[in-house]
């Protein structure tokens, strides 16, 4: 059987453990934030690591006057990297990709959609 030390040792690791991949998936801007909290001591736990970037946001934000979406998500939910960034950027602002019908030129839908060559409803 397992002592209680071992088992509250292995819990602490695993906490560590979501912090390093928390941190892990933040843009380059916020390296210094992440290298402040990996320095500290006593070790912040996932609670009060997001508290502490949450607070570093909200402060940046308010010096800037610009509004950064892309500072909470993790780079592993936003689309693919492209040599242009269009796809993650279009994620990181909430706007969607523009789209353009090939038969008719209209906006905001695509050929597979176009009502002149599917038919309008009735």
């Amino acid at each position: 059987m397992h002592c209680d030390a071992d088992v509250t040792k292995r819990q602490t690791e695993l906490d560590r453990l979501s912090v390093h991949i928390f941190l892990a998936g933040f843009d380059p801007e916020f390296d210094q934030v992440r290298e402040e909290i990996l320095r500290k001591d006593p070790k912040l736990d996932l609670d009060q690591t997001f508290t502490y970037v949450f607070h570093k946001a909200q402060l940046r934000m308010t010096m800037t006057g610009a509004p950064k979406t892309s500072v909470i998500v993790p780079q592993h939910q936003r689309g693919p990297q492209t040599s242009t960034g269009g796809s993650s950027q279009n994620k990181a602002s909430g706007s969607h990709p523009k789209k353009k019908c090939t038969h008719c030129g209209g906006d905001k839908h695509t050929r597979t959609s176009c009502y002149e060559l599917i038919g309008y409803s009735d």
